[in-house]
C-alpha cells in the first residue's frame, strides 16, 4: 500500500514507533519516531542523511546476531 497512508494508520491504530524498511528510500515523516531501514548496501550509501540503518549487511556476510545486536 501507499507508505504514508499505511504509517498514519499504524499510528491511528497506536503505534508509537515506526520501524520502515524500504528498498527504494522513501522520505517521508510521521507522527511518530519512524526509524528506517534500508535493505541493500547500496541505497544506504547513496541516501545516507534518509536511511537510520543497513539491513543489508545480512546479505554481505554478517550474521543474524550481530546485526540484531548492531541495530
Amino acid at each position: 500500500g501507499n507508505d504514508q497512508v499505511s504509517c498514519t494508520n499504524l499510528v491511528a491504530s497506536g503505534a508509537q514507533m515506526i520501524l520502515f524498511t524500504t528498498g527504494r528510500g522513501n522520505p517521508f515523516g510521521s507522527p511518530v519516531p519512524t526509524v528506517k531501514i534500508s535493505s541493500n548496501s547500496k541505497l544506504f550509501e547513496k541516501k545516507q542523511h534518509w536511511i537510520d540503518y543497513n539491513a543489508g549487511q545480512l546479505v554481505e556476510g554478517k550474521n543474524f546476531e550481530e546485526v540484531t545486536e548492531d541495530f
